[in-house]
């Protein structure tokens, strides 16, 4: 009788696969002037503000660090406030707080004669890769957002495989402090005990995502974080 209980037990571990709580998170981003009072001589001393349109995200622990990391490379790029603008990534439960809250904002920039209100476009690049376990390792499929179609690498201990939209790649900084990669995303992936474990270095709206690969049980993933 034990020995038929342990053998259901190894088969119910064995089995487990490991799914950590995704939560989805709503968010819009917005600039000011980091002096409200100082305006652009450009924009006829002006404060310019700027909006996105509401988005979604999806992370386990909360952190969207790199998505805010993409807001502030934007803003930096079309800023004109002459004391300079600040980039903030407002996240909420709900998408009707997110709105009410972006309307606030709405109301308190509405005078036209201080402030120039702009709505802009921001959104990741979509993509989609289905990961899956096989018998050399690792395997990728693209189903949309890149160049390849196929990769298949096996995973040492701790030594991360990067990987974006032209393929397997280095990670490194080149001489300007920026990412070797001029891809829309670059993430690396990386062999655990429980798994394995992405870090999103650009154009990921996550900053990590952990999840265990069992045979013939892939995982999608895309811009947002872990998808169907």
């Amino acid at each position: 009788m034990k020995s038929i209980f342990a053998l259901a037990l190894l088969i119910a571990v064995t089995g487990f696969t490991y799914k950590p709580t995704v939560k989805t998170y709503h968010y819009f981003c917005s600039s000011r002037a980091i002096e409200e009072n100082t305006g652009s001589p450009m924009a006829g001393g002006k404060a310019t503000i700027l909006l996105s349109p509401i988005n979604s995200a999806e992370s386990v622990d909360g952190d969207l660090s790199a998505l805010a990391l993409s807001w502030g490379s934007q803003v930096k790029s079309i800023c004109t406030n002459e004391e300079g603008c600040t980039s903030d990534l407002n996240l909420y439960p709900t998408k009707e707080m997110a709105l009410a809250a972006q309307d606030r904002i709405r109301t308190k920039y509405a005078d036209q004669s201080k402030y120039i209100l702009k709505d802009v476009e921001f959104e990741l690049k979509k993509f989609k890769i289905i990961i899956e376990k096989n018998a050399s390792g690792i395997m990728l499929k693209s189903l949309k957002g890149s160049a390849w179609e196929k990769l298949s690498f096996s995973l040492d201990d701790d030594r991360p495989q990067a990987v974006d939209g032209m393929g397997m790649t280095t990670f490194k900084k080149d001489a300007t402090g920026r990412y070797a990669s001029a891809q829309d995303f670059l993430f690396t992936i990386t062999k655990t005990k429980e798994g394995i474990l992405l870090k999103g270095v650009k154009g990921t709206a996550w900053k990590e995502l952990s999840f265990t690969l069992l045979n013939n049980q892939p995982q999608a993933i895309d811009q947002n974080g872990m998808t169907n």
